[in-house]
């Protein structure tokens, strides 16, 4: 417990890193009134500028809820509604995505586990949706309509984040080496910034790997790619859409289209490597599987390929929580392909926890740190599925 938070004057924080998990820390610590300091690299190209932002109620091949939804949604909903706000952007979009079932199987599974009315509209539901009204996919097995569904436009929302902290002179690029410069007097301080710290917060992803103070994070990293392309005549435009990837109307008729799951290409570079063209026709083919017999067989230009790498966890859960010698470092990571949604949720817990409120332990990242979880984590080409 940091005696600042019971004193006159708002604790005082630094914050590494603000992707998804450092700007959802940074936004939940502003509204709390406290003092802040956002230290960033200035990487265009980061996992959370990579992604496509979806927020899905349904994933995975057991048409399960979204973990935790009912607690990560609501919050996620209400935190973004309010920095659009704060900032005047528009980044935040509700809409049902559009499930486009593979197999009869896959169908039934849906029908008969969603087939109740949820409890109220925040929760998980499932509607019809007549496939005569989008001839150019190819749904021999129906589809439905997946609600409620949200995507963030993650690039807007960072930059409207940073121009904020911009003019509140809360923001730092510069590439800290996180070994070197932070020290203890006894308090944190960071070499180079004026001043002592109440708490550093550690949102780094994968980058975590980099320095000894939460080298020790079971991340199970994966890298995603991404294609732009542009899209084909009558591709609707009005949900996401779920198939064996998803395609997300990206404005100007072009698509998102995504995305791969490598575990062995841990960068963001997109060349003429084996791995990353396999990538990329992968996507193409996946894509072209979602089209009808007409439109199959067209060519599809590519716009642009983007990849990143995700900070997942070996359990797929989040790893948050405080370092276990020094209490006044803490860490936001492990969010996978989830940052959108859980991330606002996660920071509030974890500024929670400077007051003495104990993390919900599927959340802590102590949970996992086992000998064979440790092991895996100092060979990334280790699978564990």
């Amino acid at each position: 417990m940091l005696n600042r938070l019971h004193g006159d004057e708002p604790p005082s924080i630094a914050i590494i890193g603000c992707g998804l998990a450092g700007a959802a820390v940074a936004w939940q610590a502003i509204h709390r009134g406290w003092s802040i300091t956002v230290i960033d690299r200035a990487d265009s190209e980061s996992c959370s500028r990579v992604a496509a932002g979806l927020v899905t109620p349904i994933t995975g091949g057991r048409a399960a809820a979204s973990w935790q939804w009912d607690l990560f949604f609501p919050m996620a909903r209400t935190f973004y509604k309010r920095i659009e706000q704060t900032t005047g952007g528009q980044f935040w979009h509700e809409q049902p995505a559009l499930k486009v079932f593979q197999s009869a199987e896959e169908q039934s599974l849906f029908q008969n586990r969603w087939n109740v009315p949820p409890e109220n509209e925040t929760m998980p539901s499932v509607q019809p949706f007549d496939r005569q009204a989008c001839p150019v996919l190819n749904m021999p097995f129906s589809a439905a309509l997946l609600q409620p569904a949200a995507r963030l436009e993650t690039s807007s929302y960072l930059d409207a984040t940073k121009d904020f902290l911009q003019r509140q002179s809360s923001l730092h690029e510069m590439d800290l080496d996180c070994d070197r410069d932070i020290v203890f007097t006894p308090q944190p301080k960071i070499a180079g910034l004026d001043g002592c710290f109440d708490a550093i917060f550690f949102c780094q992803g994968f980058a975590a790997r980099e320095n000894r103070w939460f080298r020790d994070l079971p991340l199970h990293p994966a890298r995603g790619d991404i294609l732009k392309i542009a899209a084909p005549p009558a591709f609707p435009t009005d949900h996401v859409v779920h198939h064996s990837a998803w395609i997300v109307p990206d404005g100007n008729g072009e698509l998102l289209l995504g995305a791969t799951y490598d575990r062995k290409t841990l960068d963001g570079v997109v060349d003429d490597r084996a791995e990353v063209v396999e990538a990329r026709v992968t996507l193409l083919d996946r894509f072209r599987e979602l089209l009808a017999p007409p439109s199959r067989n067209a060519s599809i230009k590519v716009l642009k390929h983007r990849a990143a790498v995700r900070p997942a966890s070996y359990d797929r859960h989040p790893l948050i929580g405080q370092h276990r010698e020094h209490p006044s470092l803490f860490c936001l990571n492990g969010l996978g392909s989830k940052g959108s949604l859980m991330s606002p949720l996660l920071a509030d817990a974890l500024l929670n926890c400077m007051n003495g409120k104990a993390i919900p332990k599927e959340w802590d990242w102590n949970r996992m740190l086992t000998s064979k979880s440790l092991n895996r984590n100092e060979n990334p080409n280790t699978r564990s599925d």
